[in-house]
């Protein structure tokens, strides 16, 4: 049989709910002439069978390896990686992020952490003690083991245990221990929020006052994140609302038939009393090793840094800032009005944050170039008295008889005001921001912005 060389191979891919969709045209030359072999394939796989149609009668199977370049083991990773999306997929996911380097950091480089459960706030949150294992047997322990091991074989390298049979305290905790571990050393998970722009907790617990807040584009979030050449370390994406539960219930391993399906179930659950955060989550999961957390040292660094989902700048719908952003911490000397109205003001830093080009000046630098591309993308936090706003009034009434103010009491309500520009001034270390000076109190008015 005449030897066919592969001149190239284009590969488009795009994603549809429940799987991928895979097309592609394979040129090749043999003694007959150039060909061409198309295919479409949907599911998920690695590799796809190219039927062509040759002359002569003669036809041929290609076996097409669909890789690229990454991080992974010898810089070869899979070309797409397996999105489970939601049935019902919101419009926006809501970020908190606090006042912090990392954060800065995180948005200057457009990635996301994705955490191991055991750097997550709440003590119950997806624990290995989560797992209820006092009713699997051996038998189906090495099963579903062997199992974990096929699908990820580094599992085998990092996660040791063999299981006698005994049913000890030691042995329970340990067979626990290694079901979590199997999943989370691989997979990272990351904490988002719908519906939650003027909630008060989410701000003062997550943001601080002092942080920010990302509005993503749901869909173009997870596209730019299944598009970006840095991610090719992850091969599966799992995108799900949390679940809450009114009694929060171990989870009986006998009821599932994999490692990976008992951790999802752990990390997708929580106690009603979470309810508020209105949270969804995106876990991602890799072939690779990702680091096993320490309990007293943490994750070390260099794990850390393999954490990281990047997604595309567009993405980004708009940007909240807190209240106390501006005057957080000791970077700033002076707040001052910079116009009489108070539309416009006038921040002082410390010329250090100049001189080392910190994270914060890099920050605020990035806010103006996205200004200066995109209006209606930044906003400022705060508190907003509108007593007379509620009640129609366009000035609070004083009655002189009763020595009263009309309407006796007033409303408090968080508030969003648009920030309309935002200048540097490095000669004399400051920035100057200019306000709307119009206060929103409504998800109505952003969703006539979308």
């Amino acid at each position: 049989m005449p030897s066919r060389c592969i001149l190239c191979t284009a590969i488009s891919i795009s994603c549809c709910r429940p799987a991928n969709r895979v097309s592609g045209v394979l040129y090749t030359t043999s003694a007959w002439g150039f060909r061409v072999a198309r295919f479409d394939w949907l599911g998920n796989a690695r590799a796809f069978r190219v039927w062509d149609e040759r002359q002569y009668g003669s036809h041929a199977f290609f076996i097409v390896n669909l890789f690229r370049r990454g991080a992974g083991k010898e810089g070869i990773n899979n070309v797409f990686m397996e999105v489970e999306r939601p049935a019902n997929p919101p419009k926006s996911l809501f970020k908190f992020y606090s006042n912090t380097q990392y954060n800065l950091e995180a948005f200057l480089h457009n990635y996301i952490y994705m955490s191991h459960p055991y750097q997550f706030n709440d003590l119950m949150d997806t624990r290995y003690y989560t797992l209820d294992v006092r009713n699997m047997d051996k038998r189906t322990f090495d099963i579903l083991k062997q199992n974990a091991i096929n699908e990820t074989p580094e599992i085998q390298e990092h996660c040791n245990f063999s299981w006698n049979g005994d049913y000890t305290f030691e042995n329970l905790q340990k067979i626990q221990e290694y079901i979590f571990d199997s999943f989370f050393s691989f997979c990272g998970v990351s904490s988002f929020a719908e519906k939650n722009r003027f909630n008060e907790l989410m701000w003062s617990h997550y943001a601080k006052e002092s942080g920010f807040m990302i509005e993503f584009d749901f869909e173009k979030l997870i596209e730019g994140i299944e598009s970006d050449r840095h991610n090719g370390i992850f091969k599966r994406l799992l995108i799900q609302p949390m679940q809450y539960k009114m009694e929060f219930a171990s989870i009986k391993s006998d009821a599932y038939s994999s490692f990976q399906k008992m951790n999802e179930i752990n990390t997708y659950q929580k106690g009603r009393e979470w309810e508020y955060e209105n949270e969804w989550r995106i876990t991602a999961c890799s072939d690779y090793f990702l680091g096993k957390y320490d309990y007293y040292k943490g994750l070390p660094k260099k794990w850390q840094e393999k954490r990281r989902l990047y997604y595309q700048i567009d993405a980004i719908k708009r940007i909240y800032i807190g209240k106390k952003f501006w005057t957080f911490d000791n970077k700033f000397l002076k707040d001052e009005k910079y116009k009489s109205d108070n539309s416009c003001r006038k921040y002082l830093l410390s010329p250090s944050e100049f001189e080392t080009d910190s994270y914060f000046v890099q920050f605020v630098r990035l806010l103006r170039e996205l200004l200066q591309k995109k209006n209606n993308i930044l906003f400022m936090s705060g508190a907003l008295e509108y007593g007379k706003v509620t009640l129609g009034e366009d000035e609070v009434i004083h009655n002189a008889f009763t020595g009263d103010y009309e309407p006796k009491y007033y409303n408090l309500s968080r508030a969003f005001e648009q920030i309309k520009d935002i200048r540097i001034d490095e000669n004399d270390s400051s920035i100057i921001v200019e306000y709307s000076n119009y206060e929103i109190r409504k998800n109505e008015y952003f969703d006539i912005l979308d």
